[in-house]
């Protein structure tokens, strides 16, 4: 893995100090990863948790996948950081992809445990880099240096200060395949949700693929007076309740998902890799797998492009703090100046700055 090469002086100087880029041997086209599905789907852990059935898919590699630069990866070996990202590719828009969702999972190997940082979609990065000034659109059409997941990985090296060694990518298709492969997810909904007309009442439910793909991305409506800030709650809610439910899911039943899943996911980690891993996550428990969320808020901007745009934006010292506490663990920390992204607006409290594991989040049994 590389080493961090930040530090406090300035940017000038850290571009000459940094070696040449390097890219990594491309890698396979995920069918062999069954786990790295799951981090996508649930959101994180899953990665890790995942990763344990990973010695049953042997599938040679077609060098498909995109590798990572091997300078943005963590300089502490004990901990393994993996960019999740979920891809939008639906409705015709193969052309112009946005990234539904994105999340960092962070496996401290000798703690046992994984940290799971949800990136808002709409965090406003700069009309700079993206028409909209949105992260969502870096994938499809920001400036070469941050276009594709190699890209997205880069921007989160370089602007939040988050090490990156591995990625996951999937497509809605293959979250849908992925909740109906192991038959559903059974949910506490806490508040009735309006899915395109369809009303999912509070209480104990099971949402097959097409309704959990709803309850994960609507984000308007009643109950949603917070736009894209409630639907991420809403997403920790089903993460947690996947989370759970795979750790006692059949290594058979995961099995049996994959012809669904391999042609909706991409991976840089080889079989290899994963089986390394999934032998230091073999004791992962859902008390061990903790969620959080970029500390910010909503607000809007005026773009060229499109007018008026509502926006997420980051609070810099609480994210700085976030990100030394859970996902540089044991590698230099960071000061708030380092952070590239900007804060355009920071007036109220964040909704949840504590973040919780599973159990708190859905209860224990």
């Amino acid at each position: 893995m590389g080493k961090d090469i930040y530090s406090s002086s300035s940017k000038s100087r850290r571009q000459q100090a940094q070696p040449p880029r390097r890219k990594k041997k491309k890698k396979n086209k995920a069918p062999v990863v069954i786990s790295v599905m799951l981090i996508v789907v649930s959101v994180l852990a899953i990665a890790v948790v995942g990763l344990w059935n990973s010695r049953f898919f042997v599938n040679e590699t077609d060098g498909s996948a995109a590798g990572l630069d091997d300078a943005i990866g963590n300089e502490n070996d004990k901990v393994i950081n993996f960019l999740v990202v979920g891809i939008d590719s639906d409705q015709g828009r193969e052309s112009n992809q946005l990234t539904d969702t994105i999340l960092v999972a962070s496996f401290d190997i000798p703690e046992n445990r994984v940290s799971v940082l949800q990136i808002p979609r709409d965090t406003y990065i700069g009309t700079d880099l993206t028409s909209t000034g949105k992260i969502n659109a870096l994938y499809a059409s920001g400036p070469s240096e941050y276009k594709g997941i190699d890209g997205l990985a880069q921007y989160v090296y370089d602007n939040f200060r988050i090490p990156i060694d591995h990625y996951a990518t999937i497509t809605m298709e293959g979250f849908r395949n992925a909740i109906d492969g192991i038959g559903g997810v059974t949910v506490d909904v806490p508040k009735a949700i309006d899915l395109d007309g369809v009303i999912l009442e509070p209480g104990v439910q099971t949402l097959d693929g097409n309704q959990a793909e709803k309850f994960v991305r609507q984000r308007k409506g009643e109950g949603y007076s917070r736009g894209d800030i409630d639907r991420l709650e809403m997403q920790r809610v089903f993460m947690a309740s996947f989370v759970k439910q795979f750790l006692g899911t059949s290594k058979a039943k995961i099995a049996s998902m994959l012809p669904g899943l391999s042609s909706q996911m991409t991976t840089d980690m080889s079989v290899g890799e994963m089986v390394s891993i999934a032998s230091k996550a073999s004791k992962l428990s859902s008390e061990n797998v903790n969620f959080f969320m970029v500390p910010g808020e909503s607000t809007s901007v005026n773009t060229k492009a499109y007018g008026n745009q509502s926006v997420y934006s980051i609070h810099k010292d609480l994210l700085t703090d976030m990100i030394n506490e859970h996902f540089r663990t044991g590698t230099t920390q960071i000061t708030s100046d380092q952070i590239g992204v900007p804060e355009i607006k920071n007036s109220t409290d964040i909704y949840d700055d504590v973040g919780g594991n599973v159990d708190d989040i859905i209860g224990s049994e």
